[in-house]
């Protein structure tokens, strides 16, 4: 399908109640990480997301991962340590990597081996997905960067990975987020690369609740990512 008709599929569309499986990922350190997996079946392709770090953002993501669901895609939700729940001891170095990492290996174990993974992230979620698609770079093939910021590291490595395609949104009137915004999709040079500003001020996947089209282009934007890569292997 093209994106224009996942956007009709996925926009009017009836969406039945998706049925969620709270699950235990167990990271590199010992630390056991709560997540929310939306299954579409194995080696169907899959969405790691990472919602904003606020203790009432963790479902942020759930109309995008509905509609996912919906069209044959799986999805796995974890949230930032200090904003999930998260049992056992802390990592050596940057918890946020060992976390990602394991967030990642447990999708990958549910999905299979060879499905197409891409991940998507909001406020502070935006680094911890950049971060999964350049650890992952031969896995990975788009993200979602939803209102947060990223280090130059990052930055670079969509420049160096034209196969990597990005969907970098805002709220128009969300202090420096247009910005992070426009110079992300500039970063990238993969043609299917946008960058969407949607009106008003809200951050993040707050964005959604005022404008109900915003989930759905997300959705259709990653389905149609993930469907022509499953089709040409």
């Amino acid at each position: 399908m093209t994106t224009f008709v996942l956007l009709l599929v996925l926009l009017f569309q009836p969406l039945p109640p998706a049925p969620v499986e709270r699950v235990t990922i167990t990271t590199a350190a010992g630390t056991m990480l709560t997540g929310r997996f939306h299954d579409a079946g194995r080696d169907a392709p899959g969405v790691l997301f990472f919602p904003m770090c606020r203790e009432d953002a963790g479902n942020g993501w759930e109309p995008v991962a509905a509609r996912l669901q919906a069209v044959g895609i799986s999805t796995l939700t974890v949230a930032a340590r200090g904003f999930g729940e998260a049992v056992g001891p802390a990592p050596t170095g940057d918890p946020r990597t060992v976390d990602a990492d394991g967030a990642f290996d447990y999708l990958r174990s549910r999905l299979g081996p060879r499905a197409a993974i891409a991940v998507a992230g909001s406020s502070c979620g935006v680094y911890l997905s950049l971060l999964t698609a350049s650890r992952h770079a031969d896995a990975v093939r788009a993200a979602v960067a939803l209102t947060g910021p990223y280090p130059e590291e990052l930055l670079e490595h969509v420049r160096r990975t034209p196969r990597l395609a990005v969907f970098a949104g805002a709220a128009a009137l969300d202090g420096p987020a247009p910005g992070w915004a426009r110079d992300l999709k500039a970063a990238s040079a993969n043609a299917a690369s946008q960058v969407t500003i949607a009106d008003g001020n809200a951050h993040g996947t707050d964005i959604f609740a005022g404008n109900p089209g915003y989930a759905a282009g997300i959705a259709a934007w990653l389905a149609d990512r993930l469907v022509a890569h499953t089709a040409r292997r």
